[in-house]
């Protein structure tokens, strides 16, 4: 019998979960794919399936989908409400499934994880071992073993970043979603410009999640989970850099909201990034430039 192949998405919130997907496949022999780095085709392709005012991670998103159909049996789309009791996700979460279900018909399968519906990422995790037809022992090993990888994965990128504190080098934080930080399309050009000027890089994604309350020095009203998270990681660093570089995809409505609060309450330099499609390389990397003359030219005047 012919082994089915998985395929995983490049985008939204798989950047954060798709080691975890990747090594309980593995513990499941059960083989997979993964799309290839974001272009200017995935997000021309992507464009396709969504209305002009979807936000351009969706775009991408579906673009890595439509990359995956002749290559596997079927696509896994995660679907993720809330990943926390009492918080949310942006809608995008929840629709992605629906979307990617209608459109291209019988290739998609759902890895959904919703707290406040009773449904843990372990919970998902058992379900989408069932649709795989693996018995509950199974999965349950695969998962705890998956997880177990996925949580060591992250503690060592938070003990590196740790040790980018200790450099004698400027420091700027990057703070966005993982889809914005980790994909190159998006990220690249920036991250050049600053490692051309000596500057040491921190991202927002890498921070001890440890239900820190901390975000409520920016906003006690925040319930997106993701927000709240970009609000605990700027409280953790922002004392440590010399500037932050906010960077989000156009139009995202959280983003637009909780980044006008922290420029409102941090007392650092903060550059506000919009990406969109156009992706205009020159006008990021002349402001960013512009940005690191503005810190440069504050710390001259502090000495």
């Amino acid at each position: 019998m012919r082994k089915i192949k998985i395929g995983i998405v490049n985008g939204l919130l798989n950047y954060e979960y798709n080691y975890l997907i990747e090594r309980f496949l593995e513990e499941l022999n059960v083989s997979y794919t993964c799309s290839s780095k974001t272009n200017k085709k995935t997000l021309e392709d992507g464009k396709k399936f969504l209305v002009d005012e979807s936000c351009l991670s969706m775009k991408i998103y579906f673009g890595h989908i439509y990359e995956l159909l002749d290559k596997c049996d079927y696509i896994l789309v995660m679907r993720c409400p809330s990943m926390r009791k009492k918080e949310m996700m942006c809608t995008n979460f929840y629709a992605s499934f629906d979307l990617a279900n209608n459109i291209f018909s019988n290739k998609i399968i759902e890895l959904n994880i919703d707290i406040n519906n009773h449904i843990s990422l372990k919970k998902a995790f058992l379900n989408l071992g069932k649709r795989l037809c693996f018995s509950k022992h199974d999965t349950k090993r695969a998962f705890e073993i998956a997880y177990h990888d996925h949580l060591k994965r992250k503690e060592k990128l938070y003990d590196e970043q740790q040790l980018l504190l200790k450099s004698d080098k400027k420091k700027i934080l990057l703070v966005g979603h993982s889809y914005n930080l980790l994909d190159d399309y998006i990220i690249k050009d920036i991250k050049d410009i600053l490692h051309e000027n000596n500057f040491e890089i921190l991202l927002s994604t890498n921070f001890k999640e440890d239900n820190s309350k901390k975000y409520r020095y920016i906003s006690n009203d925040v319930y997106w989970s993701s927000s709240i998270d970009i609000l605990n990681a700027i409280m953790e660093y922002s004392k440590d850099v010399d500037g932050i570089i906010l960077v989000s995809s156009f139009p995202c409505g959280p983003d637009s909201l909780v980044n006008e609060m922290i420029m409102r309450k941090i007392d650092k330099p903060i550059l506000n990034l919009v990406i969109d499609e156009a992706n205009d390389n020159g006008g990021v990397v002349t402001r960013v430039e512009s940005f690191i003359d503005i810190i440069n030219m504050k710390e001259e005047f502090c000495d």
